[in-house]
């Protein structure tokens, strides 16, 4: 019986991914509007079987898929391996019961460089795509370089895709890898930071892109050149604001408000052409992030609090053009740290919190945590796990002596044991901008994974 359902889990509770609808939310109705009878059958008779194979797996395998642990009084379900290659997918049915209908998933991690967190990740990355219908990939990471290495990504190298669109801390062997996948599977990937700032961007623009002439690319280059020249300069710690540094930064607004206002022009001549539209779309945003990353870094640069509540905002509306604009029926994966998809935060409101109320109720947060070990650093020097107070997060869960594990933290009610996980507790990683790592896990997240041990990444490049 056991062998049977896992064999079950792995064909008939799961449709061929290949020509499917990749829809957000209603795929029976999306088979609708394309009057096929057999495929609403076969898709109908689909999600019957995930709604049986579930029960029967936790039922046919209590130890290995289910297990109630005393201490922490909360459901645990272990996971069998974090190995982005492993496709048998049987360990990961209770997170899509989880999920259900959610539109968007967001993916945390409690520090950018960590190799077994990337990995299991990737892996459920490579999951929700295959079994779930989820084809866009939004990472925190510069989103003009991202969208731009997107339209390319058929002619590009893995270290050119990782190069031209990634933060520097995801430059890593297991990312490498998973460029193969993205170049075979092709799944939309995006950027949703106006942070950041890679060189995609720039070497698009050299490209002369079907939507822009050469005049048009050049003029671009150069006002790239400029903001990049002006941002690099404002990060210089002894630099201040003063009247000239304003009148650059109001200098390159202007340019950018003037670019912005002639692309919606050709918006209007081209607006039989989708591929040209969708990149002047894309265009119109990236000068949209540049003009907000200019006021609110010059005028806020010394000012943490309300920075980053103005870069977490820009995010959040980033997300929302993508999901409401650009992806409208599509499901969204989102790969951001912990303390940006949190659906709260005790000093200064985060991307996730800041969404629309309607994305809010599409979504499923999920924070990754480690146990023990080392990761990286911002700098990508190795850094041992703190060895946190009990009553910890880590202290918790190291109690389940599981090498890897995931806990739906979404539907529990209080009882006498889970109740450290509504109130404020201790976390590894950047929590507040003060230092505080006491956070209401409840409150802040839907889902939480956990790996026991865990390790500093290679980078591919010299840091």
């Amino acid at each position: 019986m056991s062998q049977f359902v896992v064999t079950l889990s792995n064909t008939a509770c799961f449709p061929p991914a290949q020509g499917r609808p990749r829809a957000g939310g209603n795929n029976v109705q999306d088979l609708k509007s394309k009057k096929s009878p057999f495929l609403m059958f076969k898709h109908t008779c689909s999600l019957v079987l995930i709604i049986f194979c579930i029960p029967m797996l936790v039922i046919a395998q209590p130890n290995s898929i289910k297990k109630r642990v005393r201490e922490i009084g909360i459901t645990v379900y272990p996971i069998s391996t974090i190995d982005p290659q492993n496709d048998n997918y049987s360990d990961l049915i209770p997170m899509l019961k989880s999920i259900a209908d959610s539109r968007i998933v967001m993916l945390g991690e409690f520090t950018h460089a960590c190799k077994e967190i990337n990995e299991l990740k990737i892996r459920i990355i490579k999951f929700l795509y295959e079994k779930m219908d989820f084809d866009v990939l939004v990472f925190e990471s510069d989103f003009a370089g991202m969208t731009a290495m997107n339209f390319q990504k058929d002619t590009m190298s893995e270290e050119r895709m990782i190069y031209q669109g990634f933060l520097s801390l995801w430059h890593t062997e297991e990312y490498k890898d998973f460029m193969k996948w993205i170049a075979l599977k092709k799944p939309e990937t995006t950027g949703l930071d106006p942070q950041w700032l890679t060189s995609g961007f720039k070497n698009f623009i050299r490209k002369k892109p079907a939507s822009i002439d050469s005049n048009m690319a050049n003029r671009l280059w150069q006002l790239e050149t400029r903001y990049e020249e002006f941002v690099g300069l404002m990060k210089k710690t002894n630099v201040r604001n003063s009247d000239a540094l304003k009148s650059r930064r109001d200098s390159l607004v202007d340019n950018y408000n003037m670019l912005r206002d002639l692309f919606s022009q050709q918006k209007r001549i081209h607006a039989i052409n989708k591929s040209v539209i969708k990149e002047l779309d894309f265009f119109i945003k990236t000068f949209e992030n540049r003009i907000s990353y200019l006021m609110y870094f010059t005028k806020f640069k010394t000012e943490l609090p309300r920075r980053f509540f103005e870069r977490n905002n820009q995010m959040a509306h980033n997300l929302a053009w993508l999901a409401d604009t650009i992806y409208p029926n599509r499901k969204i994966i989102v790969s951001a740290h912990n303390y940006h998809i949190a659906y709260e935060n005790p000093e200064v409101k985060v991307m996730a919190q800041l969404l629309p109320e309607a994305l809010k109720k599409q979504a499923y947060s999920i924070a990754f945590f480690g146990g023990e070990g080392y990761y990286a650093n911002n700098s990508g020097n190795p850094k041992p796990i703190a060895q946190l107070n009990a009553g910890s997060l880590r202290h918790i869960l190291l109690k389940t002596n599981m090498d890897q594990l995931f806990l739906d933290i979404s539907r529990e009610k209080m009882n006498a044991r889970n109740k450290w996980l509504f109130r404020p507790i201790e976390i590894e990683g950047f929590a507040t901008l003060s230092g505080n790592k006491f956070i209401n896990l409840k409150k802040s997240f839907d889902g939480i994974f956990f790996i026991k041990n865990i390790s500093a990444p290679v980078f591919l490049f010299k840091k």
